[in-house]
């Protein structure tokens, strides 16, 4: 749907956005969570999947998994890290983020 943006100063402009609030912030806090929480589950998708097939193979034990990181794990995910906090904070940039995807990418989830 497409709104009229409204600013305290009087301004206004036309969005080609997706807007649920009147207050485009709470729309891109709107949008960070929703990509934060489809992140999140990918991942936990993922890793319930690699654990299951590990552990079924004798990879590994669930105790390896369960242990915390070394230091040198964590020093080799910093970059990892970063680049998903770039991801995530793209969505608070405002019409690019927020806009419906085109029907080629809609047909790759059909």
């Amino acid at each position: 749907m497409s709104k009229e943006a409204k600013f305290t100063d009087g301004r206004s402009s036309e969005k080609d956005e997706q807007t649920f609030f009147d207050d485009p912030a709470q729309d891109r806090i709107l949008a960070f969570s929703m990509a934060l929480a489809n992140e999140l589950w990918v991942a936990k998708c993922q890793i319930e999947r690699l654990e299951t097939l590990l552990t079924k193979n004798n990879i590994v034990t669930k105790n390896e998994i369960d242990a915390p990181p070394t230091d040198e794990e964590r020093s080799n995910r910093q970059e990892m890290l970063s680049n998903f906090s770039v991801v995530l904070m793209e969505t608070l940039k405002g019409k690019t983020a927020s806009k419906s995807p085109d029907e080629e990418t809609l047909s790759k989830f059909k």
